[in-house]
């Protein structure tokens, strides 16, 4: 019963995921970026953003990493000096975490329920955060600076997908996650039956952090290994009664201790092929670090709320 429930669950993961990559990859594929650019570049100029970077910062909601791309190339151009790396980033974190939307709602919403809508809409509002201190010094920049516009050439557009690629990497993307998905329900599952998941749980209870349940830690641990564990465990926690408002923030916790893991696995590997080795670490140690005080922040906060 446990494997059918998994697979079916699999299922849901894998239609989610292809149809939300393949349709924002399609709207990509069709110009809505530049189509965006040109409408919106007088209010985001207005805000002190400047033009290298409108374009990647439109094209981030759409294709992420793409938008990341995009940064380097500016900075290549050596249209961004390397004091505004930083804030170059940050100003693209919000698109570039919303890109990921269709793929985190497909992965977290059929294993955990409402439990996924509240973990991505935290995660998109400290993401928010970060996008708006980016637009903040920026800002702050254009007040105390008269500097000179480059007459460096336009960032150029990405090369489109040809839609045939665009179904075949989401059905990559969708089959790879969907394998991870379905594995992690069944192991959940056995690690259930077995007694590992109250076992844990007891063993933590002597331990005392502020802000931190022992029923969270189950969770905690397992979005350090992936986001669909996470979510499988907090789904199956909560089906045994355990309040969606604790498994969410078991998931937050989650996210917070596993920054470093992330860093090393994938943050820094991606910047150093960017921005060298040197760049990649000084803007992770910031940018990354940041974002996890913003993530604990927002755990002391709803916890002081919530009266734990």
């Amino acid at each position: 019963m446990d494997i059918v429930l998994a697979l079916k669950t699999s299922l849901k993961v894998f239609f989610i995921i292809f149809f939300g990559l393949t349709g924002a990859r399609y709207l990509e594929k069709k110009g809505l970026a530049e189509r965006l650019e040109k409408k919106f570049s007088k209010n985001l100029k207005a805000l002190g953003i400047p033009d290298y970077m409108i374009f990647p910062f439109i094209t981030a909601f759409f294709a992420g990493f793409a938008g990341e791309a995009l940064v380097a190339l500016a900075f290549e151009q050596k249209k961004i000096k390397e004091n505004e790396l930083i804030p170059c980033m940050m100003l693209i974190d919000f698109p570039l975490y919303f890109s990921f939307v269709p793929l985190l709602l497909g992965i977290t919403v059929p294993l955990a329920g409402k439990v996924g809508l509240y973990y991505i809409g935290l995660q998109l509002t400290v993401s928010l955060i970060m996008t708006c201190t980016g637009v903040l010094i920026f800002y702050l920049r254009k007040k105390s600076s008269n500097r000179i516009k480059d007459a460096i050439s336009h960032i150029p557009y990405p090369e489109k997908t040809e839609e045939k690629n665009i179904v075949k990497d989401s059905l990559r993307v969708s089959v790879k996650i969907t394998v991870i998905v379905f594995t992690a329900l069944v192991l959940v599952s056995i690690l259930y039956k077995m007694g590992l998941i109250n076992l844990i749980t007891k063993a933590i209870n002597h331990i005392h952090v502020p802000f931190f349940k022992p029923e969270m830690a189950p969770i905690t641990a397992a979005h350090a290994l992936h986001i669909a564990a996470a979510a499988a465990v907090a789904g199956k926690m909560v089906s045994k009664g355990l309040d969606p408002f604790t498994a969410t923030l078991g998931m937050m916790w989650g996210n917070f201790v596993g920054t470093p893991i992330r860093g090393m696995r994938l943050v820094i590997p991606r910047y150093a092929g960017m921005f060298g080795t040197k760049r990649a670490v000084k803007l992770w140690c910031i940018n990354q670090v940041y974002r996890a005080l913003l993530v604990l922040s927002f755990i002391v906060l709803l916890s002081i709320i919530k009266g734990f």
